[in-house]
């Protein structure tokens, strides 16, 4: 389950938005949806209930898995989907429409003319994307394009022309359709690993004891005189007299700790040192400048206790130290079965992509890399990160995280078409339950604003996707047996 919507996420299905607001359905493969019109006379002409289209010329490219769509939208149309983008640039820059004489004034201030224009044209762009799609019948990967250079101002008077570009999306056969073989590996938690998790757990219940006699070191926690500087400015936040502070590593940048490190109460150190850099712009990801003068008034040493028996029973309600191993062990045991459970899901995906047969092109290896990116970063920037700050994060180089980045992007695209492959074979069909199922793992909890989302741009062929997805994985996993 939980591989599929990953999948889903790196083929630009789905994007994460603030909260309270439901998952916007991106473009994948096509299916006609039920309850539209169509007038087939002249050119292709789809007559929705939001965006009435023309197709007015379509042109295949790279071997046809590049389609272009000129597509013709009605000054009405053009003006809703100009109006929708608006509000959706406004809330992304924290601008409501109820704090602002004219919020399309107020965005452009921010933006300005070309960059909102581009912005506003990519939206309208994605947005009629989906009845190209149902138009046409065809079946494509990824988030819709269009070239902002080559298209007249979105904001002039009349309709407009959007070359509307779609990646086209490849069928493929598996070397075998038969019941699957997975070896699972062996559940084993040993004493070592038991002695390591208590170690870990006795230090969240250390305490900190009263210690001047000794010299500083790390994890210690102190009461000071302290003046910090930067650049020459006072920092009042690290200033000031009986301030305490904590040695730990992280809590306080690790030049600051390392010069503390070896002094006594009473003594008093001055020197220099740099911080992490919170945006991860710097280049050396440290901000140099800092200046201090630390006097040591009280310390306070770091006490891990000593696992016995009677600490077992006062603390962890166990019966003595024997019991509580045992009692770490089991609960080890038990979250690790689970997490193999999570796992065979991947695994068994895995099995079948090794039977996928032919070379997928190095476009949907790119596409789906920049969409993982894309996402990754979003994802980030909700939490106040950057790629930049991951990366330092992982231990990883720009070499390491673009060939992770590449693995899982081949990864995942393999996987899909090979479950898109069996589910063609099989000759499934989906049900009511199968796409509540599907809506349910792509938006929790936001089914009904998902669903009508849906309702209003017409992309139900999304839902449809990762439904048959689901579909052949169930069936997969029914007919895999589990080795040891």
């Amino acid at each position: 389950m939980q591989s599929i919507i990953i999948q889903a996420c790196a083929q630009g299905l789905l994007r994460p938005r603030a909260a309270g607001h439901a998952p916007r359905p991106r473009v994948a493969a096509g299916d006609r949806p039920t309850g539209r019109t169509y007038d087939t006379a002249g050119a292709a002409r789809l007559k929705g209930d939001t965006v009435n289209i023309e197709i007015l010329k379509k042109q295949e490219l790279d071997d046809g898995h590049i389609m272009v769509a000129r597509t013709r939208l009605s000054e009405e149309d053009k003006n809703a989907l100009v109006n929708e983008a608006i509000e959706e640039i406004g809330h992304n820059l924290g601008i409501s429409a109820d704090e602002v004489p004219d919020l399309r004034e107020a965005v452009l201030e921010r933006t300005g003319h070309e960059q909102l224009r581009q912005l506003v044209t990519t939206y309208a762009a994605q947005m009629a994307a989906p009845s190209v799609i149902n138009e046409l019948g065809v079946k494509t990967m990824f988030a819709p394009e269009v070239d902002t250079s080559s298209v007249d101002d979105i904001f002039d008077k009349g309709p407009i022309v959007l070359p509307i570009q779609f990646t086209i999306k490849p069928s493929f056969e598996l070397d075998s359709y038969g019941p699957l073989e997975v070896t699972m590996p062996a559940v084993e938690v040993t004493d070592d690993m038991v002695s390591t998790q208590i170690g870990q757990i006795l230090e969240q219940v250390a305490s900190y004891e009263r210690a001047d006699e000794g010299a500083l070191a790390a994890g210690d926690r102190i009461v000071c005189d302290i003046v910090t500087t930067q650049d020459g400015a006072m920092l009042d936040a690290v200033t000031g007299e009986n301030h305490h502070i904590s040695l730990e590593r992280g809590a306080m940048p690790d030049e600051f700790i390392d010069q503390l490190v070896g002094a006594k109460v009473g003594d008093t150190r001055e020197f220099d040192f740099s911080a992490p850099d919170p945006t991860g712009a710097s280049g050396t990801q440290k901000v140099p400048g800092f200046h201090t003068s630390v006097t040591v008034r009280e310390r306070y040493a770091r006490r891990v206790p000593e696992l016995t028996d009677e600490l077992v029973q006062k603390q962890f309600k166990g019966k003595d130290v024997a019991d509580f191993r045992a009692m770490v062990k089991k609960t080890m045991e038990d979250d690790l079965a689970k997490q193999w459970d999570k796992e065979r899901d991947n695994l068994v995906d895995q099995a079948l992509s090794r039977r996928l047969v032919g070379k997928i092109p190095d476009l949907y290896y790119e596409k789906n890399r920049d969409d993982i990116i894309a996402n990754m970063s979003a994802q980030l920037a909700s939490q106040g990160m950057n790629l930049q700050q991951y990366m330092q994060q992982q231990g990883l180089d720009e070499r390491g995280f673009g060939m992770q980045l590449m693995m899982q992007a081949m990864s995942s695209l393999r996987q899909g078409f090979a479950l898109d492959a069996l589910y063609a074979h099989l000759g499934l069909e989906l049900t009511d339950e199968d796409l509540d199922k599907a809506l349910k793992a792509m938006a929790p909890g936001h089914e009904d604003e998902v669903r009508a989302n849906f309702d209003h741009n017409g992309a139900w062929f999304v839902l449809r996707e990762m439904a048959e997805r689901m579909k052949a994985h169930d069936w997969a996993m029914a007919h895999t047996t589990f080795l040891s």
